[in-house]
C-alpha cells in the first residue's frame, strides 16, 4: 500500500502542476488586469495569488487542528521557510533573465510578515504558552484584514513614507504603448464591422470606406511615437502588425488612404486578409476549442502518448469544471475560474497531505518532522509553480510578493481560522500546541527573513543565480537544524 500512496502523491503533484499552469495563473492575470481589478503585479501576487497558493496549507491546518495533530502547525512553519528560501531560490535559478526587484513591495511585505511572526511568538511563548485562546486567534485574523487595508492604500502609504509617487519599472512606457495600440485597434474594429455589414464581408453600394459614419476620428497621442514592446505572442492580423511600430502620423496616413477605396474593392481584399481569417478562426475556436486539450497528440511518439494517457483524466476533469480564460471571449469567467482553481488546489492537496501522512506513519517518521519537511514542500507546490511561472514571464515583483504574501496568509489566516473554528465549536476552549520548539522556530524564521532581505540587497535587488544558490544553502541549513532538534534521540557520552 505504501507504494500506491507514493504513486498517488506524485499524481497529485502532477494535478497541481496542471491546474496552476493551465487555469490558476491565467485566471489570476485576467482577474488582476486592467479590465477587472486593475491591481499592480506585486499587490496581485501578495493577495490573490498568495491566497490561492496557500489553499493546501489552510486545508492541512484545518485537518491538523481538529485531529489535534502537530502536523498542521509544523506544515505552516516548514512551508513558510520553503516559500521564503526554496521558492525564491527556484525563481532566481529558473528565470529566463536576471529580474530586477522593486524595493518597496519586499520591504512592505517582509515588515508586515515580521510583525505577524512577533505577535504569534508573543502569544504562544509568553501570554498563553503552548496554547492559543479564541481572542488571540481573532487578533491574528484581524491583522490579515489590516494587511488587506494596507494593500488598498499601497500607493498612498508609499507616498506618505517617501514623499514620492509609486511607479513600477516600464509602467509609463507600457501605458503609452497601450494608448496607441487601443486607438488603432478601434479603427480595426470599425473596418471589420463595416466589412461584415452584410454577413460575409460584403457591403452594398459603391460608397467609400472613409464615408463610414462609425469610423472614429483618430485621437491625439501624448507622444509622437510609441514602440510596442509587448509580448510578440499576443494578437494577430492588423493588431499584431500595429505592435511593431506606431505613431500618430502613420495612423492618420493609413486611415486617410481608405477614402480612395470603394466597399466592393475593400470586400474582395478583406475576404483574403488575415483579419477575415482571424474572425473565422475565433468562431472555430469557440465551437470546438474546449475539446482541444482532450485530443490525442499528433506525432508525439511513445513519450507523448504516455504523457497523454497519464494526464487525460486530470485534463478531462478540469476542462469541464474550470472555465479556460485563455480562450477567446472567456475572460469574463475569470472569477469562476479563479474560485474553481482554488477549490481543485485544495482538493488535490488534501489527498496529497493525507497520503503523505500515511506514508510517514508507515515508515516511522514523526509527524512534526513530516510537517516541517515533506508536507511543507508538498503543500507549497502551488506557490512554487505559480511563482516560477510568473518569474519566467519576467514578473519578479509578483513572484517574490506571492512567496512572502503566502506566508502572511498562512500565519494570519491559515493558523487562526482553524483555531477560531475549533474554539467556537468547543465552547471557547483554547487550542493546545504541543511543539516544544515553536518559539525557536519562529525566531529562526525571523532570522531567515533578515538573511533573505540582506542577500537580495547585496545582489542589488536582483534575482541572480548566485542568490538562488545562497537561498538553497539557507534552506538546507534550516532542514538540518530542524531534523536534529526534533528527532527524539540522546547523545551517548
Amino acid at each position: 500500500m505504501t507504494v500506491i500512496y507514493i504513486i498517488g502523491i506524485l499524481y497529485m503533484f502532477l494535478a497541481l502542476a496542471i491546474v496552476c499552469d493551465e487555469f490558476f495563473v491565467p485566471a489570476l492575470e485576467e482577474l488582476s488586469g486592467p479590465r477587472r481589478m486593475n491591481l499592480s503585479m506585486d499587490v496581485a501576487g501578495a493577495t490573490l495569488m498568495a491566497a490561492g497558493g496557500s489553499a493546501p496549507e489552510l486545508a492541512t491546518a484545518l485537518i491538523g487542528t481538529f485531529r489535534q495533530s502537530e502536523i498542521g502547525f509544523g506544515t505552516i512553519v516548514g512551508s513558510a521557510v520553503f516559500n521564503i528560501l526554496f521558492v525564491i531560490g527556484m525563481c532566481s535559478i529558473l528565470a529566463k533573465e536576471v529580474l530586477t526587484l522593486t524595493w518597496w513591495p519586499l520591504f512592505r511585505d517582509t515588515t508586515y510578515y515580521t510583525l505577524g511572526l512577533v505577535m504569534l511568538a508573543v502569544f504562544t511563548g509568553y501570554v498563553t504558552p503552548n496554547m492559543i485562546s479564541l481572542w488571540e486567534a481573532c487578533v491574528l485574523f484581524a491583522m490579515y484584514l489590516g494587511y488587506i487595508l494596507l494593500m488598498w492604500q499601497n500607493k498612498n502609504l508609499y507616498k506618505a513614507i517617501t514623499g514620492k509617487v509609486l511607479e513600477y519599472p516600464d509602467e509609463e512606457e507600457e501605458n503609452d504603448t497601450e494608448h496607441v495600440i487601443e486607438t488603432a485597434a478601434s479603427h480595426e474594429h470599425s473596418v471589420e464591422h463595416s466589412a461584415n455589414s452584410n454577413g460575409n464581408g460584403n457591403s452594398n453600394g459603391n460608397s467609400k470606406v472613409g464615408d463610414n459614419k462609425e469610423m472614429p476620428t483618430p485621437t491625439e497621442d501624448t507622444s509622437e511615437s510609441a514602440s510596442a514592446s509587448k509580448d510578440s505572442g499576443g494578437g494577430g492580423g492588423m493588431r499584431g502588425a500595429l505592435k511593431k511600430e506606431l505613431s500618430k502620423s502613420s495612423i492618420h496616413s493609413q486611415v486617410s488612404q481608405l477614402n480612395e477605396i470603394t466597399f466592393e474593392e475593400f470586400s474582395e481584399w478583406y475576404k483574403s486578409s488575415m483579419i477575415y481569417e482571424r474572425q473565422k478562426q475565433l468562431i472555430e475556436d469557440d465551437i470546438g476549442g474546449v475539446f482541444d486539450n482532450l485530443c490525442p497528440p499528433k506525432g508525439g511518439g511513445v513519450r507523448g502518448w504516455a504523457w497523454y494517457i497519464i494526464s487525460l483524466p486530470l485534463v478531462f476533469l478540469m476542462t469541464f469544471t474550470i472555465p479556460d480564460v485563455s480562450r477567446p471571449g472567456m475572460g469574463k469567467w475569470c472569477y469562476v475560474s479563479f474560485i474553481m482553481s482554488i477549490a481543485w488546489i485544495g482538493a488535490f492537496s488534501y489527498f496529497m497531505v493525507d497520503w503523505a501522512e500515511l506514508v510517514g506513519n508507515t515508515i516511522g517518521i514523526p509527524s512534526d518532522i513530516m510537517g516541517l519537511t515533506v508536507l511543507a514542500a508538498g503543500t507549497s507546490v502551488p506557490d512554487l509553480l505559480s511563482s516560477v511561472i510568473v518569474a519566467r514571464r519576467g514578473q519578479g515583483d509578483m513572484a517574490v510578493s506571492s512567496s512572502v504574501g503566502s506566508n502572511i496568509f498562512d500565519i494570519l489566516v491559515g493558523l487562526p481560522v482553524p483555531w477560531i473554528l475549533y474554539s467556537a465549536i468547543n465552547n471557547g476552549d483554547p487550542v493546545y500546541i504541543g511543539s516544544d520548539g515553536l518559539l525557536r522556530s519562529l525566531i529562526i524564521l525571523i532570522a531567515m527573513l533578515v538573511l533573505v532581505v540582506g542577500s537580495i540587497h547585496c545582489q542589488g535587488w536582483k534575482l541572480t543565480k548566485i542568490l538562488g544558490g545562497v537561498m538553497f544553502l539557507f534552506y538546507i541549513a534550516f532542514l538540518v537544524q530542524a531534523v536534529v532538534l526534533e528527532l527524539p534521540f540522546e547523545l551517548c557520552i
